[in-house]
């Protein structure tokens, strides 16, 4: 009986290790390292105005510049960052009047009833007898951003004194930020931004050129709202800068091969001298506040579909083509319309023909530039490609000489930012000799593209769908929309 317990058990040792051979896989270990830089270098030290009064200007300069890491790194190229101005937290004594320390950084937050408050969190040590650990009077709305306008102005954003450091949206916080931008290939690696201090005054002790001090800097701003309390004179008052960065671009890959510039998208004789062309709808929201330098076509839709666009709106001889209908909008003279449907369907048909062109193009320069973002570029001439829209919240620029083209062959869609009073919204620029008539825009989104209040635009928009061209915008060049245009107020001319 001993004897079969025995063979029993080596009989089931030797299963199990059968077993576990049999369960046994091929391995293989790959190293995984990363060696993790920061991309911004930037002073750290605290920014120290000292004592101060009502009134005073006081200046202070913050360099923010790119990391030796980042600049001998030949995989990436620019860098987008953002400045923005964070309520500031404080141990202090004597009723706010001396800082002690240590600081922290408050969150603006909702209580329960949806009632917004700054909320510094726990006191970062134990508090001794006549310490305070909360938020101090806030210094960021009296600070303002202001960059060094290299390489080109535009390059940067910039905040004036005297704002709010954002606002709550949806029961969402929306920080008020300020853009910066570095590129290495364009000797663009460090900034100088000035940080200027524009010192409040308390209650009813303010000067009588008060409202004036503040409108001169900031004509947005309601001076009552920037009076501080009595009670805050004496105190510390504080705002934390955070620099964070939002966007890192990879180095265009060059084509083995040199690409040739790319011709102009080809435009007929007659139609090129169209400044606007839609298939379904012209519209001025001014309304006949338009100046239109050019002439102006819409098929297969009647003339009936062009509305708040009058004779005295289309300058230099221009005339207005349609299959008829057209009635003058707001004006009862029409001599500039004509009953015209071959000219109509012609110019509809070079439209078509022109977005095909532009979008067919291959060989691109580059693709993906900027992750869409070219706010602050200067770009040469070339084909530019994009699977996504493509956004202009700051100047770029188009650096090339009266020969050179540029095509956007751009998947989504295309804005360009606005701007709250004339010349204040984005442009693009055209430096070096470059013209309009060789820069082509050919979007496919299905929004179209926007121009923004007061923005300025070069170029011939070639777009699948709609262009909108806000208040006080410039065109010089063409809408070319294959559903509708709608202006207000606009000067639109043909390159």
């Amino acid at each position: 009986m001993t004897k079969k317990i025995a063979l029993g058990l080596v009989a089931l040792v030797a299963m199990t290790v059968g077993v576990v051979g049999l369960s046994a896989f091929e391995a293989h270990v790959i190293n995984v390292t990363a060696k993790i830089e920061n991309a911004l270098s930037v002073d750290t030290r605290a920014i120290t105005f000292g004592t101060v009064f009502p009134q005073e200007e006081l200046d202070r300069k913050l360099e923010i510049s790119l990391s030796r890491s980042f600049i001998d790194e030949k995989r990436v190229d620019d860098i987008r960052y953002i400045i923005r101005q964070k309520p500031k937290c404080g141990v202090t004594t004597n009723n706010g009047t001396v800082l002690v320390g240590p600081t922290g950084t408050g969150e603006p937050k909702l209580d329960p009833a949806d009632v917004p408050f700054i909320d510094c969190g726990t006191a970062p040590r134990p508090l001794v007898t006549g310490e305070t650990w909360g938020l101090l009077p806030l210094l960021c709305e009296y600070i303002s951003k202001h960059p060094d306008g290299t390489p080109q102005p535009g390059n940067d954003g910039s905040l004036n004194s005297f704002h709010q450091i954002g606002q709550w949206v949806n029961k969402q916080w929306v920080w008020n930020d300020v853009d910066g931008r570095l590129a290495k290939s364009e000797n663009d690696i460090v900034d100088t931004w000035t940080i200027d201090l524009k010192v409040p005054c308390f209650g009813n002790h303010c000067a009588q050129d008060w409202e004036k001090f503040v409108t001169d800097i900031n004509s947005q701003a309601d001076p009552d709202q920037y009076v501080q309390p009595i009670g805050n004179e004496h105190k510390i008052f504080g705002c934390n800068l955070w620099i964070e960065v939002n966007g890192v671009s990879i180095t265009p890959t060059p084509n083995p091969d040199p690409v040739p510039p790319p011709a102009p998208v080809v435009l007929s004789t007659t139609e090129g001298g169209f400044v606007i062309i839609a298939k379904t709808a012209i519209t001025d929201a001014g309304p006949s506040l338009s100046a239109i330098t050019g002439n102006v076509a819409i098929d297969p839709a009647a003339g009936s579909a062009i509305t708040g666009v009058s004779c005295t709106n289309v300058l230099g001889g221009g005339t207005i083509y349609s299959s008829g209908g057209y009635t003058g909008g707001y004006n009862s003279n029409v001599a500039c319309a004509v009953t015209d449907p071959v000219t109509a369907l012609a110019a509809r048909l070079a439209m078509e023909a022109a977005y095909t062109d532009a979008a067919g193009r291959i060989g691109p320069t580059a693709t993906e530039l900027g992750a869409g973002n070219i706010g602050g570029m200067t770009l040469a001439p070339g084909l530019y490609k994009w699977s996504t829209g493509v956004t202009i919240p700051t100047n770029v620029t188009l650096s090339g000489s009266a020969s050179d083209v540029w095509i956007f062959q751009i998947a989504g869609n295309l804005s360009i930012a606005s701007g709250g009073s004339p010349s204040g919204g984005a442009d693009v620029v055209l430096a070096g000799g470059a013209l309009a008539k060789n820069v082509f825009w050919q979007v496919g989104g299905g929004t179209g593209a926007i121009l923004g209040t007061y923005s300025t635009f070069n170029g011939t928009i070639l777009s699948l769908k709609q262009i909108i061209i806000q208040t006080g915008a410039v065109l010089n060049g063409r809408a070319w929309a294959q559903t509708q245009v709608t202006l207000d107020a606009n000067a639109v001319s043909a390159p």
